[in-house]
């Protein structure tokens, strides 16, 4: 059984390629036989991918594998663990079985009887501030944070510090990582369960070394009680609670889709970001349920995941439900501005033949998309008051985690420009200035070591307020050219004129 499916460039040919996630019941790993997952890749070539090829022996895992860099080589890798060793799978060029790299730090050794929790919240991420990716590893017993070591591109360090679950919860779910407060900073939010039916369902935020309860009203209008759906090993969906992350509103505070059950009912709500006015436990935001935002489109859905099919950064909703997949759109009532931005591994793969693109011009591609870059930026909003944000590009692949492929921010109905847009890759970064808004940013980071010569594509999507302008400024145009040629013609009719009563005044004294 397929359990997850991550795309990226596992050979460094530029070109995306396919990892697959199997269920295999193998013994001997030291893990449940439920939780053993078989790893192949469907090699990528351009315009079809290889289904057939197989190693010289299968790769196995407990629990699903996390994507990242291990070597800063813009090759995709895996983390995982198997026969109770943290691991790294590190990827070549030629195809071959990936190397195995164990996971250590100085004297301490990562395994030492806390084992990774299966299913997992791991992250590929920037913690530090310093735009260089860390790991955020789970344990049964908690949270671990291991830090790139900046002079070494195949360390981690693991940081003293570990961060335990909530007291009391019967079911953890997947972390994510949200600049909720616009402040420049991710925060660590934690949906769980306190109990087996989740009918007591709460969500957390890691804020000052403590956890926050972010006090989510959890009751409808008719008063009914709902809770995130109980994980259970039978459903692939519901392994474990998954929250979905983006703005909805384009207000620049990152909104939740997130499946809920009441008895019987399940169905996937909108979750507002909003400013916390009560009982806000020392946090500025919270979220509020939309109960009637997304129905009747979300009866009876498993999931729910954002994804913009328009690419006018308006992010429209994908709903999965037993039996197919739907989709909602986004319609906005107002005019609102954005900054979407992606970063690619830059890889160049001279093997590989140009591909011709929609203009009919043949390019070479800059490669595919890629897990860990950091991208912020600081804007002054319409009350004239600083503003800023930050969000990681694909820094979970398991799980359903489903991230988009690209960082979007929602700038609210400002059209003002963005001051300052910054891109971070492995310890470098590179900032661009007085970007215009609804810009598409596309950054090549090539040269790594040289941010300077980073390139970026450029592409500006017309919103509606300049459109209108546009039109605005058209019927001006058109009003004062035929305001001019009137005024002309009359000034033509009275020249004529003149020059008639001339020649008759010549004629007379002529005469005379």
């Amino acid at each position: 059984m397929v359990t997850s499916i991550v795309p990226g460039d596992y050979d460094g040919d530029a070109i995306m390629d396919v990892l697959v996630t199997l269920s295999r019941p193998v013994s001997g790993l030291s893990c449940e036989e439920k939780y053993v997952q078989e790893i192949k890749v469907l090699w990528g070539s351009g315009d079809s991918i290889e289904c057939g090829a197989k190693w010289d022996k299968p790769l196995y895992m407990c629990g699903q594998p996390l994507a990242m860099d291990w070597n800063e080589d813009m090759i995709i890798d895996l983390f995982g663990s198997v026969n109770n060793t943290r691991a790294f799978w590190v990827f070549n060029t030629n195809r071959t079985f990936p190397a195995i790299k164990h996971m250590t730090s100085g004297n301490r050794e990562p395994d030492d009887g806390k084992q990774l929790r299966i299913p997992h919240s791991h992250a590929f991420i920037d913690l530090n501030s310093d735009y260089n990716p860390d790991m955020f590893v789970t344990t049964n017993e908690g949270f671990e944070v291991w830090l790139k070591d900046p002079n070494d591109v195949e360390g981690f360090a693991f940081s003293r510090q570990t961060t335990l679950f909530p007291n009391g919860l019967a079911f953890k779910g997947q972390s994510i990582f949200l600049d909720t407060e616009l402040k420049g900073k991710l925060d660590h939010i934690l949906p769980a369960c306190y109990d087996i039916a989740c009918t007591n369902s709460s969500m957390f935020v890691y804020v000052n070394n403590r956890w926050l309860n972010l006090r989510v009203n959890f009751h409808d209008k008719s008063n009914d009680v709902w809770g995130f759906v109980p994980p259970t090993t039978a459903s692939i969906i519901h392994s474990t609670i998954t929250l979905h992350a983006g703005d909805y509103n384009m207000d620049g505070f990152p909104d939740i889709l997130a499946t809920l059950q009441s008895g019987n009912r399940k169905k996937t709500f909108l979750l507002m970001n909003e400013q916390c006015v009560a009982d806000c436990s020392q946090y500025s935001r919270t979220f509020t349920i939309a109960w009637d935002k997304l129905s009747p489109n979300n009866n009876n859905t498993n999931m729910g995941v954002f994804y913009d099919f328009m690419q006018d950064g308006k992010l429209d909703i994908i709903f999965v439900n037993d039996k197919n997949i739907t989709a909602f759109k986004n319609n906005l009532d107002y005019d609102a501005n954005f900054i979407k931005v992606m970063v690619i591994t830059g890889r160049k793969d001279q093997a590989q033949r140009i591909i011709p693109d929609p203009t009919g011009r043949r390019n070479r591609t800059y490669g595919t998309n890629l897990p860990g870059p950091l991208t912020s930026y600081n804007a002054t909003d319409l009350d004239d008051e600083p503003r800023a944000s930050v969000s990681a590009q694909l820094s979970q692949s398991a799980y359903l985690s489903l991230h988009l492929p690209y960082t979007l921010f929602g700038l609210g109905r400002t059209p003002n420009f963005v001051d300052e847009l910054r891109v971070g890759v492995y310890g470098k970064s590179k900032k661009w200035s007085q970007i215009i808004p609804n810009s598409q940013m596309v950054v090549i980071p090539i040269p790594l070591q040289d941010p300077t010569h980073w390139m970026v594509r450029l592409f500006v999507t017309p919103s509606k307020l300049i459109i209108q302008s546009f039109v605005a400024l058209l019927g001006t145009c058109m009003l004062l050219t035929l305001i001019i040629a009137v005024l002309w013609w009359k000034e033509r009719r009275e020249d004529r004129r003149e020059s008639r009563q001339e020649v008759h005044r010549f004629n007379y004294s002529g005469l005379g």
